[in-house]
């Protein structure tokens, strides 16, 4: 079966390139929430950098989780499935975010800049595919 037919709804970003639009949009909130949130912690509230970097990265993701589910996607699944799925789809987009500078630049010495690029482009392209096909798809 190829997954197409009179009973099959179509999805994806070209079935509903508003999604596009909306997934753009509570990725811009879910940054500004971070930086506010890393501020907030590191300037008034003291924390080490690193801390008030992993705290604000979560509060960040909490606010994304909940937008994206209501209003990116308007997904109807059980939280429960939800909620380690989109863990592991951000688990994946901190790694890509991780090892583009390791290897672009690190390993291949090429400029920061490269490295943040692909970052840039690639995290929020692996998220979108990850969150519309694996954590917010219909049941």
């Amino acid at each position: 079966m190829n997954g197409s037919g009179p009973g099959v709804r179509a999805r994806g970003a070209l079935t509903d390139p508003w999604r596009l639009l909306r997934f753009g949009l509570v990725g811009i909130v879910a940054t500004v929430l971070y930086a506010v949130f890393a501020w907030l912690f590191t300037v008034p509230a003291g924390l080490p950098a690193v801390v008030a970097s992993i705290l604000a990265y979560c509060l960040g993701a909490l606010f994304s989780y909940s937008a994206h589910r209501r209003i990116t996607f308007r997904s109807d699944r059980p939280v429960m499935q939800e909620v380690p799925r989109f863990a592991g789809v951000s688990l994946i987009g901190w790694i890509v975010a991780i090892l583009s500078p390791l290897i672009l630049t690190n390993g291949w010495g090429l400029p920061p800049v490269v490295a943040i690029v692909f970052a840039s482009v690639a995290v929020p392209v692996l998220s979108f595919i990850g969150l519309e096909r694996f954590v917010f798809r219909s049941k």
